[in-house]
């Protein structure tokens, strides 16, 4: 029997340095003295409450002038996914409203408010503004008679201080994308990648899942794998792309505050000299979101599983990977891991388009989501907005490239739906 050491911090297990045969801890099971350390302190960067500048800790100070939340765990709660706010006078808790103009060059920032509604600010510094969520219910009806119902986001901004933000605007919600694992989908080879990807479609599937590119920290063209349109290159980018526009935090990747220009109070507030994540807090940071652990996955749903690989779902959400021996992290090395997702980008039809191009992503092109982890938290709250209550839901709402599976999905008896999405909600 193998003795586990661990930590308790807000209710959850964060590291082990031995393992049992049927312990499930939320970290990689991790030897290294130096990089639990490392992880140890990236733990709680990750839960520090930032405060303004300038303040009691020089290392803990910055926030804003404008921002959503005051720390990551304020968005990643537990480090799961988040949820979209229930009724229009909700206030947006792990969620965000990206915002822009789209026209034939592609999009836009707003001149006022960015690319991201800050919906919170510093004393005696004016806000953005108040996002407010509400739905539009869409009735459908699968093959074999049984109605269902799915929600259409709507999205308003109340409270504005810089303006009106045009008739044209684009909106686009995200709630916050769970972090278990995902050190193992920055391991997986590229290589791996560009076997996967088609997007010319040559084998005639239907399905033409391309590797978005796009600029990283050094100007050169790389292929991205991060967020939700796989705008982000690394870890380390979409971590500091994080701090800058949901915590207002300046690092080595975003040096100015974030502010726009007709944000005077904002633009004229006291600011650190330098970054205001240093280049260790940002490594330790990352570091942190490497170790977390997938969860462990026993789901016995034979003909669940069947039926998911029957109906295609599949040829995007594929399901093992084997990581190479020599990766580093040495505690991500060899394994084989169970993600559901090839880190694509694939066009998922009109209904999902968010009007907003993002790095090398149309408006209707999203990264593949990894299913591992759905089981981990409920109710469930799927897809890049939350809209789907369900995994039936998230299904329905695919289309363009999934329109196959989906309408596969929608001829299957109830029996056999329920299996599916029972096999899926197990992962």
């Amino acid at each position: 029997m193998k003795r586990i050491f661990f930590f308790i911090f807000n209710g959850l297990i964060l590291f082990a340095t031995a393992s049992a045969a049927n312990a499930q801890s939320i970290f990689q099971n991790i030897e290294d003295p130096r990089q639990l350390e490392q992880i140890k302190q990236g733990r709680k960067i990750f839960n520090r409450d930032w405060q303004a500048f300038p303040g009691i800790n020089p290392n803990g100070d910055g926030l804003g002038p404008v921002f959503n939340r005051v720390s990551c765990s304020g968005c990643h709660f537990q480090a799961g996914r988040g949820r979209p706010p229930e009724s229009p006078d909700e206030p947006f808790t792990s969620m965000v409203l990206r915002l822009g103009f789209t026209d034939e060059l592609g999009s836009r920032a707003h001149i006022a408010y960015g690319e991201q509604l800050n919906d919170r600010s510093l004393p005696n510094i004016p806000a953005e503004g108040r996002p407010s969520l509400s739905f539009r219910t869409i009735n459908g009806q699968y093959v074999d008679g049984e109605r269902y119902t799915l929600r259409m986001p709507q999205y308003d901004v109340k409270d504005l201080n810089f303006g009106q933000l045009g008739w044209a605007i684009q909106f686009s919600g995200r709630v916050a994308q769970p972090l278990q694992g995902i050190g193992f989908l920055e391991a997986i080879p590229q290589e791996v990648l560009n076997s996967w990807a088609d997007p010319n479609d040559l084998d005639g599937d239907g399905v033409s899942g391309r590797i978005p590119m796009v600029k990283d920290q050094s100007g050169n063209m790389s292929p991205a794998r991060f967020g939700w349109k796989a705008a982000q290159v690394s870890l380390f980018s979409q971590t500091a792309q994080a701090l800058h526009q949901d915590m207002g935090l300046t690092s080595s990747l975003h040096l100015e505050q974030n502010c726009m220009w007709e944000q005077i109070a904002c633009r004229a507030a006291p600011k650190e000299t330098g970054p205001e994540v240093n280049a260790a807090q940002l490594d330790q940071l990352v570091s942190f979101q490497r170790a977390l652990s997938p969860r462990r996955q026993e789901n016995r749903n034979e003909l669940g599983r069947y039926l998911f690989n029957e109906i295609g779902c599949d040829r995007c959400h594929i399901p093992t990977v084997q990581i190479p021996d020599d990766t580093w992290p040495t505690y991500l090395a060899g394994r084989e891991i169970h993600p559901y997702t090839d880190i694509l980008l694939h066009d998922m039809g009109e209904g999902l388009s968010d009007g907003l191009f993002q790095g090398d992503a149309s408006p209707s092109e999203w990264r593949t989501a990894p299913l591992w982890g759905l089981s981990q938290r409920q109710p469930l709250r799927l897809l890049h907005d939350g809209r789907a209550r369900s995994v039936a839901e998230a299904i329905l709402w695919h289309d363009g490239e999934a329109r196959l599976s989906k309408e596969a999905f929608r001829h299957l008896q109830k029996q056999e739906r329920e299996a599916l999405t029972d096999f899926v909600s197990g992962l």
